[in-house]
This record gives C-alpha cells, structure tokens and sequence, in this order.
C-alpha cells in the first residue's frame, strides 16, 4: 500500500491535542511523515519537544524545523490563559540549540517543504497559525504544491465568529484562502464540540503501552496539571478528515477574510463571500467515532 506522504506544521507545547496528532500520525502505518515544522512564539522550545517525542517513538530521522515565530503581518496576538503546558514544571527550560538558529531564517521551513514536494505529492498538515503553509505558497513560484494538498483546522464557517488560527496570522489565511490549492478545512464550529469526557480523559492519562505511549501519558499529565482545562481534540479533526475523506461531507467555501484592528493587534474572521476555488469545509461529523479514533492511540 502506498503510503501518504505528510509535512506536519504544528504548535504543538500548548494544548494537547498536537501531541495527539503526531501521536497518531507515527502509530499509522499509512502515513509516511517526512517532516515537520513548528510554529508561532517559541518555535525552538516547541521544535525540541517535538524531537523529544520522537525519541521516544525511535523516529529521530524524521526532520523537525523550528519555523516562523511570529506572523507574516501585524502583532502576534496573546491570551491571558497562554501557557507552554507539557514541560515537567520542574525542569529548567532547554537551550534552544541548532532550533534557536533556524527560527531567524524565514525561509528554511518553506525551502525544505517545496524540496519535499518536488519529491512526490505531499500533504501540509496545519494545526496551528498557517504562517509556515502561507510562506511557503509566496515562495512557490514554479507551482511546485499544484500536486500537493492541504488539511487544516482554522476559521469558523457557519456563524462568522473569530477563530485563534486565523487571527494569531490573518494574512497568512488570507493567502491560503486564495491559493487556489486543493484545501479541505476544518472549522471551530465542529471543534469546540469535540470535548473529551472525565473518563476520556484518564484513559489517555494512564494508558500506554511503549515509549511513545508514556511520552503522550506524562504530557496528558502536565498538561491537566498546569492549565485544568478540559481536553478539547480541535487538531484532531484535521488528521481525522485526512484519514476518513471519503466517508465525511464536505461544502465549498464561500467567504471571505474581514479584518480589523483591537489595539494595535489585526483580528480576523470569515464572513459570506464568493466561492473559493479547490477549498471546501468539513460539514459535519460523528463525535463518538472522533472520540474513539482519539482514544485508540497507543491503547
């Protein structure tokens, strides 16, 4: 069986639900991930906790790049409730290293990603702010992704409300939107409903049967101790409409980008607008199914 090739372009520290996708992407035996990218803030810290989990799973040829942390324009935006969740809390933060010297160039994460598609077809996994993915398509001046495909979680398509992918870069979902790439999405009105339940939640907190399994355990752990918010597997969606594409129903997206300006920060939200072209959205989705596609990792 032929294998898809994935780039993962990640916030992963934050939420836990980043962790849960790469989780799964490692465990699948149809997906050949060949790299991976992180993004916004302290992409160095994120890019060395993704090299740590994958020690753990004995994957450490996959390349990880720490990309852009900060969008293409305006402010990087905050919230009050931000926090780098799965460190152990006692651990000093670690030197950034080679990742420290990779974030300065904004250029490296779009070169390697191009270098890959130019290899095979490829498929960009966004979950997190889409500065990489967008830096990539203004780099892309021979239509090396034309073959390539998108799977993101960002926006909000049915009530127009703002959404943290897309105002923590408004221009670079801008440039995706008008791409014309072929794009599936998924938005924060099907998210938000994908709340894990207390019992969910232990299961993916005392579960694991191998190296990877205790690294997603203990990262679980901290990250319920440090933040006590409910896990909520937004990411999760992404991977899952990769994986489940045929079985799911999709509309085209007709909107459009309005922005404004809240004290000096660019805020960002979709509104109705014409049809844009090779982009659709997932429409709906069977939660228990999501829930036990979460729960099967490494259990």
């Amino acid at each position: 069986m032929e294998k898809t090739r994935i780039w993962l372009d990640t916030d992963i520290g934050d939420d836990i639900d980043d962790t849960l996708v790469l989780e799964e992407i490692l465990r699948n035996p149809s997906l050949d991930l060949v790299g991976m990218s992180t993004v916004f803030k302290n992409t160095p810290l994120r890019a060395e906790f993704a090299t740590r989990m994958l020690r753990a799973a004995g994957r450490e040829e996959i390349p990880v790049l720490a990309g852009s942390p900060v969008p293409i324009r305006g402010l990087t935006p905050v919230r009050p409730h931000e926090t780098f969740s799965q460190w152990d809390l006692d651990e000093k933060t670690p030197d950034p290293g080679i990742h420290g010297e990779e974030a300065k160039d904004p250029h490296l994460v779009p070169r390697r990603i191009l270098e890959e598609a130019r290899k095979a077809p490829l498929v960009l996994l966004a979950i997190g702010p889409l500065t990489n993915i967008a830096r990539t398509i203004l780099e892309d001046k021979e239509g090396v992704l034309k073959n390539s495909r998108v799977f993101l979680m960002g926006g909000e398509y049915r009530e127009h409300r703002p959404e943290w992918n897309l105002e923590c870069d408004v221009e670079a979902f801008k440039t995706i939107l008008y791409s014309g790439l072929d794009i599936r999405a998924v938005g924060l009105e099907l998210t938000e409903k994908s709340t894990l339940s207390p019992a969910e939640e232990e299961l993916l907190a005392r579960t694991g049967s191998d190296p990877l399994g205790d690294f997603r355990r203990e990262a679980v752990r901290r990250f319920q101790k440090s933040t006590n918010w409910p896990i909520t597997p937004h990411d999760a969606l992404a991977l899952y409409m990769l994986l489940k594409e045929e079985k799911l129903d999709f509309l085209p997206v007709r909107h459009e980008v309005e922005e404004g300006t809240v004290d000096g920060q660019a805020r960002g939200w979709l509104k109705e607008g014409k049809e844009v072209p090779g982009m659709k959205f997932l429409a709906s989705i069977d939660m228990e199914d999501l829930h036990q596609f979460v729960l099967n990792l490494g259990i």
